[in-house]
């Protein structure tokens, strides 16, 4: 917890986003909100509170003394806080020289900053579709608060534009805090900016989600509606090894050994290059796709997701079917997570909903194990 002492009996402290002062007065210790998030404005308020306590001290409960040479000359400081430094200590130089130096901050404009921060995040390795996302969403920002550079933006700015996000599910906004405060931290890095703006912004509590995915009976039925459709391959794949919809986009007959029996996949989501097993369930399935150039040919998506939808089947919900039934199959979760292209923990969190308790599941595809030999 930041505390910063302001003299003799006198304190001002960070609890959460607001500052509270702690002081003692007519023999007891009390402590209030300051109600600002601000720290030099909570400091100005604790020197008009020491000014009180001084100029109780010296009347004593005689209101003519108000007028007394030492209580005017406060008065007088408390106009102009640089003369009131003595009282404040040390925290109030730290804070004028921030002040002071604001106006060293090079104004780098928006379209400046943005520039040298897209080729941050691609060198940094993010995925194409990563990039676009944080871009587009700092676009966003930028567009909402108006402002020409980055040094102008406060903790009002971010405050508002996350007020005006009210609407959005707790996880994006989750998100955006996310990609918010990494801007500034890099910002700052850069000198672009004095102090962080997104130092104190906070991240909404994203509440526990049950997972849901679909049991052996489900996934008998699934096949069965969808068989002989023209997505039907789509869908096989994306239940038998778990890949995104980015990933079933990219995937290419060179990827796939049927010798070996895996696919070797780059992932456009995590730019990271991952094997996935080809279970027994799934070889009839590969073993029709083609064996070079892209699998799956160019089309529309959003139409391939609206269309399954229409049918009752989501690729998400398949993806997080392979990982369940897998995790219930006794792999390990380390092995799983290799598979799937994330975390241990991203997947007890999004994917493994026998840990929810969801509902009772059959322990295998179909009667048949769900790992491949020898896993």
């Amino acid at each position: 917890m930041e505390r910063v002492r302001l003299g003799d009996g006198v304190a001002i402290y960070r609890r959460g986003r607001t500052w509270y002062m702690d002081w003692y007065f007519g023999g007891h210790r009390r402590r209030s909100s300051l109600k600002t998030r601000d720290k030099w404005d909570a400091i100005l308020q604790a020197a008009r509170e020491q000014k009180k306590r001084m100029v109780h001290h010296w009347t004593n409960g005689h209101p003519e003394l108000a007028r007394d040479p030492k209580i005017l000359r406060l008065e007088l400081a408390l106009q102009n806080p640089h003369t009131f430094l003595p009282a404040l200590g040390e925290a109030v130089l730290e804070l004028l020289h921030q002040q002071e130096s604001k106006a060293d901050v090079p104004a780098v404009t928006w379209a400046d900053a943005m520039r040298e921060y897209e080729q941050h995040l691609r060198t940094g390795g993010g995925s194409e579709a990563y990039v676009r996302l944080v871009l587009n969403r700092l676009r966003h920002f930028i567009e909402f608060i108006k402002t020409e550079t980055v040094a102008e933006v406060t903790p009002k700015h971010l405050d508002d534009y996350m007020a005006s996000r009210a609407a959005d599910a707790p996880k994006t906004r989750k998100q955006k805090v996310v990609e918010l405060r990494s801007f500034f931290v890099w910002a700052k890095k850069r000198k672009m900016i004095g102090e962080n703006p997104a130092e104190d912004l906070k991240a909404p509590k994203v509440p526990a989600r049950e997972i849901d995915f679909y049991d052996a009976e489900e996934i008998r039925q699934l096949l069965d509606r969808i068989r002989g459709h023209k997505l039907e391959p789509i869908v096989q794949v994306a239940l038998w090894t778990g890949l995104r919809r980015t990933e079933l986009r990219a995937l290419r007959g060179e990827d796939i050994s049927l010798t070996a029996r895996k696919i070797v996949i780059l992932s456009p989501k995590t730019n990271v290059r991952r094997e996935v097993p080809i279970l027994d369930q799934a070889l009839p399935t590969f073993e029709k796709l083609p064996t070079s150039g892209p699998v799956f040919p160019p089309r529309n998506w959003g139409e391939v997701s609206r269309t399954l939808c229409s049918m009752g089947i989501s690729l998400a919900k398949l993806r997080r079917t392979f990982v369940t039934h897998a995790r219930l199959n006794g792999v390990a979760p380390h092995v799983v997570a290799k598979w799937a292209g994330h975390g241990v923990q991203v997947e007890d969190a999004h994917y493994a909903g026998y840990r929810l308790g969801a509902r009772p599941l059959e322990m295998t595809f179909g009667g048949r194990p769900l790992a491949p030999h020898g896993v």
